[in-house]
């Protein structure tokens, strides 16, 4: 069945060049014979036919090297595939898939054929052993003569999908090539528009790769290639220790809690913040410890930046054209990374001149090492497990006061105070909420923007647009934000926000 789709498909692309199935049959054998060895044949026609479509892609990939290949990376066919013109997926995976389909198809070919002189084969050895006529009136010699016209209609067959697939390919690249100079002409303004874009964001990867490997030029330059190694290993048993040690707490409070909602989802939040905080320790040491050496706040800093910049620009490692078109005017913003990158790098350069320079390398190492071992040992570990204990002990007393029925209001004031008969009192807020969200901290959330007036919809326990709207609103009243604020601030739950509501619960 697949080889029907596949051979279906195969003239469905044929058709596009004017190309058609030839009729393929067995030659006519009457009175003829084959007096060769029919496995040596069999053999023979494979290593042809393999010889044959080796030669056949060498010569498609050669024309695709001198003309398409080296188009495929320029920005203005990148600009045309992002408006469209030409498919995400190149006419080389194109080629790299019908090539496999091609392969498959000769592949079963030859091993059907493989295994009937298999069988022709041992017949007649059988035969010859026992004196039995296993032929039905057929001889060795006719059977293996039909088997040996199979074979020559078989490799015709195959020899001409394979010519028909060089025709068509080298038919389809020199199309391309005209359609690209075309298009490029006929859109050159946009074009070069959305070239000059990608341009600048190719910059900045590269300038960044560039970074990463100064980076390592310097730990080679200070002599502490092996204790990151060291420190790797450290943190990943560390922070594998940590995770082992949560979820035993986090299984009990499950059981024994099992009654309150979202129980699961809230617990989980709380081990991934607290595991993060671990890192944030770690970065903060790495701050301290190289900042001599050079600025590993600048540094940390521009990583974040750029991993911004990547999830922007690209989508699974596919440029995502619709940010690059809709942000094609963000000259300022690519202008300020590519600035911030060059003056970090700058800053390397010159601490691995530093360090090429003499600096006490065996003394820095002795240091590192020793503050490593300060922040991966038990007892650090036994101080993150207390507290993250001492966090769900409070996370579940929140969850729980949520489980009392919701007061109804009282009416609504217009002096902008709050309704004490809404207010979730002494509910904590710990962290940011994300769109979408479901938690007791987006239903406590609710109840206090209702309870000012800010908020008219359903406690439904979901961080919603219309819940983030009146939490912007909030801001904008307590002075937390003004308009001119950057706009990703509007209706985030962050530090300040959460020590004005939460002083506002504590009343």
């Amino acid at each position: 069945m697949k080889k029907i789709i596949w051979l279906l498909s195969l003239l469905s692309i044929l058709s596009m060049f004017g190309l058609a199935l030839p009729h393929f049959v067995s030659a006519d054998t009457t009175g003829a014979s084959f007096a060769g060895d029919i496995s040596s044949y069999m053999q023979t026609q494979k290593t042809t036919l393999t010889s044959i479509f080796d030669s056949w892609y060498a010569k498609v990939y050669q024309e695709l090297s001198k003309t398409w290949l080296s188009i495929l990376n320029t920005t203005n066919y990148q600009s045309l595939v992002c408006l469209g013109i030409f498919p995400a997926e190149s006419i080389l995976a194109t080629l790299q898939k019908d090539k496999l389909s091609l392969k498959t198809s000769i592949s079963k070919d030859i091993s059907e054929l493989e295994n009937r002189v298999a069988a022709l084969e041992e017949k007649n050895t059988l035969q010859k052993g026992t004196n039995v006529d296993l032929r039905d009136g057929s001889s060795y010699d006719i059977e293996k003569w039909l088997l040996k016209a199979d074979i020559d209609a078989m490799i015709a067959k195959d020899k001409w999908f394979i010519q028909a697939f060089q025709s068509g390919y080298i038919s389809k690249i020199n199309s391309f090539i005209i359609n690209f100079v075309q298009y490029s002409a006929q859109n050159s303004a946009l074009v070069n528009a959305i070239a000059t874009k990608i341009s600048k964001v190719n910059y900045i990867f590269s300038g960044y790769n560039s970074l990463q490997d100064k980076v390592v030029n310097m730990y080679q330059a200070m002599g502490i290639a092996d204790v990151m190694d060291k420190f790797t290993t450290l943190k990943n048993t560390a922070m594998t220790t940590l995770g082992a040690q949560l979820d035993p707490i986090i299984a009990l409070k499950l059981k024994v809690m099992s009654f309150i909602p979202a129980l699961s989802w809230e617990l989980a939040v709380q081990k991934e913040a607290a595991i993060k905080q671990y890192m944030l320790d770690m970065n903060e040491y790495f701050a301290t410890a190289f900042q001599k050496r050079y600025d590993r706040v600048a540094y940390t800093k521009l990583v974040d930046s750029i991993t911004k910049f990547q999830k922007t620009y690209y989508t699974n490692s596919r440029l995502n054209c619709s940010n690059v078109i809709g942000g094609a005017n963000d000259d300022t913003g690519l202008a300020v990374l590519a600035a911030q990158m060059n003056k970090v790098s700058t800053n390397i350069s010159s601490g691995i001149i530093a360090a090429q320079a003499g600096m006490d390398k065996e003394a820095f190492k002795t240091s590192l090492l020793s503050g490593f071992q300060k922040i991966f040992n038990t007892a650090v570990i036994k101080q993150k497990v207390t507290s993250f204990q001492n966090n769900i002990t409070s996370v579940i007393a929140n969850l729980k006061k949520l489980l009392i029925p919701t007061p109804v209001s009282t009416g609504s004031r217009t002096d902008g105070s709050a309704d004490t008969n809404l207010l979730p009192l002494g509910f904590i807020f710990t962290k940011p909420l994300t769109l979408g969200e479901t938690s007791s901290d987006a239903g406590a959330l609710q109840q206090v923007l209702k309870s000012i007036d800010l908020y008219n919809g359903p406690i439904n326990n979901t961080f919603t647009q219309a819940t983030k709207d009146a939490l912007y609103s909030y801001q904008l009243q307590k002075g937390i934000l003004t308009p001119d604020n950057d706009i990703s601030l509007r209706g985030l739950l962050g530090p300040v926000t959460r020590v004005a509501l939460n002083k506002l619960l504590s009343k």
